[in-house]
């Protein structure tokens, strides 16, 4: 799993190694928790907590978006790149 905060790289977390990810910066704080090879946004200080009520993802490609604190969350494959675009 790749987690950026405004467009660069804040780590690479695996989805088999249980933890909690705190994650703090200019734009505000989040907390993932890594779970059962399942991602959540488990807490959020965003006005809308969007990322929070999104739920735990867990497929290759699935992202969860906290747009006010410019963070995004994608699984991908261990040692593969996130795609740059998904198309529909």
């Amino acid at each position: 799993m790749r987690v950026t905060v405004d467009g660069a790289l804040y780590g690479t977390y695996a989805l088999s190694e249980e933890r909690t990810v705190q994650i703090d910066t200019a734009y505000g704080s989040n907390t993932l928790r890594i779970e059962g090879g399942r991602v959540r946004m488990e807490e959020a200080d965003c006005p809308n907590k969007d990322c929070v009520e999104k739920g735990a993802i867990s497929k290759t490609g699935q992202i969860i978006l906290c747009l006010p604190h410019k963070l995004s969350v994608t699984v991908v494959n261990e040692g593969e790149e996130a795609p740059d675009a998904i198309s529909y």
